[in-house]
């Protein structure tokens, strides 16, 4: 399929008949949930800003019944099979068909394949479809390769059909691949949102521990906490060169209040609820890095990718460094990243890449 073909479906998208389906039936019915992770807490706040009351979240993992997100419970299948009567569910994952034959076989009402189509519809109502066209064209041709090209249109189509087979993209090496970064010894790494390190492991297993120093950025507090206990088990002479910074990383310095969801932690930017949150300080890598020569930025910050780029704007324009950033959280992401780092160092050569089965884990490469 051509770019100008998948473009052509965004500027005609609109809600179907099957979405509006469910939105009278969520008049009178309680309304689940299936699947209890980051999309569905995602849809979850579409629903909300849009007055779709949600009674309850259901999901098979039983590690994650009895959780609770903005004080809605997640609930066991069994719970679900009670109530069936007069519930409707809205499937959120793409991986879907294991929870439609769970469903069909207990004649529970449900609704599939519209969870990315309502992101989809939520993320462009308050953008210009035209300069969409414009923006994605630009992005597109600004690509390498045509892996990057195709993976590019496959994250587009993406939000609008579960069609798309990401598995064909599947690489491993997640940011270090060896086709696209070359290192030298005297790498300085930044890794932005490092969870518990394990992207600090890779690199130095990608480095064979030769490199300058590591500066870290991570504002879960649990998380963080790991990343020290994981830090203080290494060598000496490699420990010494690691800085962990228990705090985020975006366009400006101020305290924020983030979910901790760990691996998935966010900051706060669902309006109108409240949950237990947590407190942290953000910020700008161009005010923290000012005596350091980066060479290598990684970045994934749910969605904060863009603002923590523009928080490291001298820094990237100063040194150049090697990029490599998520581009999946986000409808948008693909093309506004990539124009964005494209104007900031014009000579920058930029690729795609893929590294999961799913939608998740799309890096966006860019090198000298």
């Amino acid at each position: 399929m051509t770019i100008e073909k998948v473009l052509n479906m965004y500027e005609t998208i609109n809600r179907t008949e099957e979405l509006d389906s469910f939105l009278e039936l969520a008049k009178t019915k309680k309304v689940c949930i299936f699947a209890f992770g980051a999309a569905s807490k995602f849809i979850y706040s579409i629903f909300n800003e849009m007055g779709v009351n949600i009674d309850f979240f259901c999901d098979n993992d039983p590690q994650k019944v009895g959780q609770e997100y903005f004080g809605v419970k997640c609930q066991s299948f069994e719970y679900l099979k009670e109530n069936k009567d007069d519930t409707v569910v809205f499937i959120s994952t793409s991986l879907f068909k294991e929870i439609e034959t769970q469903l069909s076989k207990e004649n529970i009402l449900y609704f599939k394949n519209l969870g990315y189509k309502l992101i989809l519809l939520n993320a462009i109502k308050s953008l210009d479809v035209k300069s969409i066209r414009d923006e994605c064209i630009k992005a597109y041709n600004l690509f390498e390769d045509e892996l990057s090209k195709e993976i590019f249109l496959a994250r587009l189509l993406h939000w609008i059909t579960t069609d798309v087979d990401f598995s064909k993209y599947e690489e491993q090496n997640q940011y270090f691949d060896t086709d696209i970064i070359k290192v030298t010894e005297n790498e300085v790494f930044l890794d932005g949102g490092s969870y518990d390190g394990d992207t600090i492991k890779a690199f130095f297993n990608f480095v064979n521990n030769k490199f300058k120093k590591v500066i870290s950025f991570e504002m879960n507090q649990d998380s963080y906490n790991l990343q020290i206990n994981n830090i203080a088990k290494l060598p000496e002479d490699i420990a010494e060169k690691v800085v962990v910074y228990n705090k985020g990383i975006s366009d400006s310095n101020r305290t924020i209040y983030y979910y901790p969801m760990g691996t998935s932690s966010k900051i706060n930017n669902i309006h109108g609820i409240d949950m237990i949150r947590l407190s942290s300080d953000l910020v700008r890598i161009d005010d923290i890095c000012t005596n350091d020569a980066v060479t290598f930025i990684k970045m994934d910050l749910e969605g904060s990718e863009l603002s923590a780029l523009q928080g490291a704007e001298q820094t990237i324009v100063k040194n150049k460094p090697k990029l490599a950033i998520c581009v999946y959280h986000k409808v948008e992401d693909p093309w506004v990243i990539t124009n964005y780092i494209k104007r900031l160092v014009p000579e920058y050569k930029l690729y795609l890449r893929h590294y999961s089965s799913c939608e998740y884990e799309t890096v966006l490469y860019a090198t000298l």
